[in-house]
C-alpha cells in the first residue's frame, strides 16, 4: 500500500497517524475474509491479506495494539464519518431522514464482568436498507433511560450534521414523557409504539370518559374506520394516541401485554403515516442480524474493555456498510430473483443485499491492497467535502465531560 493510497483515506482521520489507519484496513480485511471478529480468528487470514507468509500472532499482537491507541472516541467517530461519505449519494437522495433506534440484542448478555448492551441509532435510506450512524454502550442490563437516548440523539446530530427533517421510529421499551417532549423540542416527528396500559390513564383523564367506555369507543371506530386516533397531551405538549388492528399472530402476542391492539404515541394523526413509517423499524433488526450471524459476527468479540468493544462495533458497522454497498453494485450488475411467499403472499429477494455484497468482497477485496483501492474508489465515485470541525468538536466535548465526571 502507497502513502498515496492511504493518504485518501487518512484525510478522514484527522487525529491518527498512518500506521493507524493501515492496521485499521489491515483488520478490516481479516474481519471480512475470516468472517469472524474474535481477533484469533481474525489474525488466521493475516498471511493471505497480506500476500505474504507472516506470523499470525505477530498479527495478534499488532492488532491489540491497536485497540490501546490514543484519541479512541476520536477513532470511532472518524470510522462512523467515514461510513456517511461512503454512502453520500444515498443519503444526499432522501427526502428526510427516518431514524430506527433499538439496542443489539445479545444471546449472551455478559463478556466476563461487563455488560454488553449496544444502544444504536442509524437512517432507514428508501430502498429500506439501515445505515448505523451513532452508538453508545450502556454498562448495565436492560434499556436506556430517557436521558441516555437524549444524549445519543445529541450527538448523532452533530456527528452527522442534520440538515433534512427527522423522523424517529421504535418500539415499546423507547418510551418516557420526557422524552417524548425532549423528541418535539427538537422538532423530531416520531412513531413509537407503546403498550396497551401506557398513557391510558392520561387519555381517559382528558377524554372524560372511563377506561371501559375508551375500550368500547377503540373497538367501535377499528371495526367502522380501521383505526382510532385521539389526541392526548403530555406535559403541556399535544400528541397523537394511535389504535390499529394488530397483524401479527395470536402467540406472537406479548404474555405480559396481551393486546388485540398495536398502539403508538406520535406527532402526526395520520394513520396511513404511521403505518408507513412503522414498517421501516425493522430494518434495524436486519442489520442486527447480519452484523451477529451472516458474515461479521459481533458476538464473537473477545474483549472485556468497554471503549475496545465500542471500536470494535464501529470497525463492524464498516464492515457492513462495505457489504452493503457492494451489493447495491452487485444488483445493479444484476438483479437478485424475488421469491413469493406463498402464505403472506409477499415477495421478498431470494439472497440479501449483504450477502450478496459479502460474498462479492470477499472476491474482490481478498487482500489489503484490494480493499484500499475498492474503497479509495468508492469515495472518490462520490466526491464530498470533508468536514473535520464535527469530529473535533464533539472529541473535545466528550473528553470535557469524562474531566468532569
Amino acid at each position: 500500500m502507497t502513502t498515496l493510497e492511504i493518504d485518501k483515506i487518512k484525510k478522514y482521520f484527522p487525529f491518527h497517524r498512518r500506521c493507524v489507519i493501515k492496521t485499521l484496513m489491515f483488520l478490516v480485511s481479516c474481519i471480512l475474509q475470516s468472517n469472524n471478529c474474535n481477533l484469533n480468528e481474525a489474525k488466521n487470514k493475516a498471511s493471505s491479506v497480506l500476500g505474504k507468509e507472516v506470523n499470525v500472532e505477530s498479527s495478534y499482537v499488532r492488532f491489540i495494539r491497536f485497540f490501546k491507541v490514543k484519541h479512541q472516541e476520536a477513532l470511532i467517530i472518524s470510522i462512523l464519518r467515514l461510513i456517511q461519505h461512503l454512502l453520500a449519494e444515498l443519503l444526499t437522495a432522501q427526502s428526510e431522514y427516518i431514524l430506527s433506534m433499538d439496542r443489539i440484542p445479545r444471546t449472551r448478555e455478559q463478556l466476563g464482568k461487563v455488560n454488553i448492551n449496544i444502544l444504536m441509532i442509524g437512517i432507514v435510506l428508501d430502498n429500506d436498507r439501515f445505515i448505523p450512524i451513532y452508538f453508545e454502550l450502556l454498562d448495565k442490563k436492560g434499556n436506556s433511560n430517557q436521558l441516555e437516548r437524549i444524549e445519543l440523539l445529541d450527538f448523532m446530530k452533530t456527528i452527522f450534521e442534520v440538515d433534512k427533517p427527522l423522523v424517529l421510529v421504535a418500539d415499546r421499551e423507547f418510551i418516557g414523557k420526557n422524552w417524548f417532549v425532549s423528541l418535539q423540542k427538537s422538532a423530531i416527528d416520531f412513531v413509537i409504539r407503546i403498550r396497551k396500559t401506557d398513557y391510558q390513564n392520561d387519555l381517559v383523564a382528558q377524554m372524560g370518559i372511563s377506561e371501559i367506555k375508551l375500550h368500547h369507543k377503540i373497538r367501535y371506530e377499528i371495526a367502522t374506520k380501521g383505526f382510532f386516533v385521539a389526541p392526548i397531551k403530555i406535559k403541556g405538549v399535544l400528541f397523537y394516541y394511535h389504535v390499529q388492528p394488530l397483524r401479527e399472530k395470536k402467540d406472537e402476542i406479548s404474555k405480559s401485554d396481551k393486546d388485540i391492539y398495536i398502539r403508538f404515541l406520535s406527532t402526526k394523526a395520520d394513520p396511513n403515516w404511521i403505518s408507513q413509517i412503522y414498517c421501516k423499524r425493522w430494518k434495524i433488526e436486519v442489520f442486527f442480524e447480519d452484523i451477529k450471524e451472516k458474515g461479521i459476527r459481533l458476538e464473537e468479540i473477545n474483549f472485556k474493555d468497554l471503549m475496545k468493544i465500542r471500536l470494535m462495533v464501529a470497525i463492524a458497522s464498516l464492515c457492513y456498510v462495505l457489504c452493503l454497498k457492494q451489493g447495491l453494485i452487485e444488483f445493479e450488475k444484476r438483479p437478485i430473483k424475488y421469491k413469493l411467499d406463498k402464505k403472506s403472499g409477499n415477495s421478498y429477494l431470494r439472497t440479501s443485499i449483504f450477502t450478496k455484497g459479502f460474498s462479492a468482497l470477499q472476491q474482490i477485496a481478498f487482500n489489503i491492497k484490494s480493499l484500499n483501492q475498492l474503497i479509495i474508489k468508492l469515495l472518490e465515485d462520490k466526491p464530498q467535502k470533508i468536514n473535520n470541525y464535527p469530529i473535533i468538536q464533539l472529541v473535545n466535548k466528550k473528553v470535557f465531560l469524562d474531566k468532569s465526571v
